[in-house]
Formats: C-alpha cells, sequence, structure tokens
C-alpha cells in the first residue's frame, strides 16, 4: 500500500508542476517582452520555492531535526558518572548478564536500579517531537545517585503516509555500556 501511496503522491506534485507550467505559458503567450521577462521571473521564482518546499516537507526537515537532536545530544547527552563501582567477580557477571532492573520487586540485581521513573521533557511538539530523556542509577537501599542518563529522541517528521515512521534517537548503547561505564570487575588476587 505505501508504494501506491508514494506514486500518488509523486502523480499528485508531477500534476501541479505540469500545470503551473501550463498556466505560466498561457500567460506569456501574447505579451510583449518586458511582461515576458517579469512573468519568466516571477514564475522561476514561484517554481524554485515549490521545489524547495516539496524537498523540504519530503525528507529535509527530518535531516535538520536528526541534526538538532546530535547537537543537543552534543552539549549534555550521554552517560554521566559520578561513582565508579566496583564488584565482585559473581556479581558483575551476573549484572552483566541479567542488566539493571527499575523497581525492588524486579528480579534483577538487587543492589542498584534504575532510578524510578524518567524525567521526559518536550523539547519541540508536533510532527516532529522532540523529547530529552533523563534517568538515573541509583542504589536500591539509600538511593544514592550514582549515575544519569540523558538521551534525546526526534519521532515522527517522515514523509507522511500510512506506514509508521522512524525515529532517531542520540546517543546509541548497545548492549550493556551502560553497565560497563558505571561497574567496574574486581581484580581476583
Amino acid at each position: 500500500m505505501s508504494a501506491f501511496y508514494l506514486m500518488a503522491v509523486a502523480f499528485i506534485w508531477f500534476k501541479l508542476t505540469q500545470w503551473t507550467g501550463k498556466l505560466w505559458l498561457k500567460w506569456r503567450k501574447n505579451k510583449p517582452n518586458t511582461s515576458r521577462l517579469l512573468i519568466d521571473l516571477s514564475f522561476m521564482l514561484i517554481f524554485l520555492a515549490w521545489f524547495t518546499a516539496s524537498f523540504w516537507y519530503g525528507g529535509g526537515r527530518v535531516h535538520y531535526y536528526n541534526a538538532e537532536v546530535k547537537r543537543l545530544c552534543a552539549i549534555d547527552g550521554g552517560i554521566k558518572v559520578y561513582e565508579k563501582v566496583v564488584l565482585s567477580p559473581e556479581d558483575y557477571d551476573k549484572l552483566m548478564k541479567i542488566g539493571l532492573g527499575s523497581s525492588p520487586s524486579d528480579k534483577y540485581f538487587l543492589a542498584y536500579q534504575l532510578g524510578g521513573k524518567s524525567l521526559d521533557t518536550i523539547i519541540r511538539n508536533g510532527n516532529p517531537t522532540i523529547k530529552r530523556d533523563r534517568n538515573v542509577v541509583m542504589e536500591r537501599d539509600n538511593k544514592k545517585i550514582i549515575a544519569e542518563i540523558i538521551r534525546y529522541y526526534r519521532f515522527d517528521g517522515g514523509f507522511p503516509g500510512p506506514w509508521e515512521t522512524h525515529g532517531f534517537s542520540c546517543p546509541n548503547y548497545i548492549d550493556f555500556s551502560l553497565e560497563r561505564s558505571i561497574f567496574t570487575k574486581e581484580a581476583v588476587k
């Protein structure tokens, strides 16, 4: 279905462009040379505006907002570790296998957790939406914060249609890089 939708959008864009071209030729036809130059210049500006707006709406704004997410991420995104934690080899291996949990009832690593609910901030609402997400890693017992994670997301903004649009996030964490940046394995003697 998405292929038919793209073909329909391309067809409508082509027909509008064709109609504008026919209108230009009709107005230009029986005019003196000075008026032709003015009409040519006017239609050239209209065509450039139409062409630019089409590509901006079709994909340029996605690249613009992805660059904005990358810029915001470079300012304060990523993992900020306030305290490195040294774990025994057994606890470290268990943490790397299971990961951090977010609630005390999780059957995850018991001493540390992802802190409560994340703090989301909407930076730009609409299409696309840009969101800042802040989460913390804390000790379960005394709620001491040992690290914070800040990510930026772009939702929607792709070419409109019946399909699901993709988003963009920064920074990208693969596997357990969060745990590896906070926790270290105790050296066995």
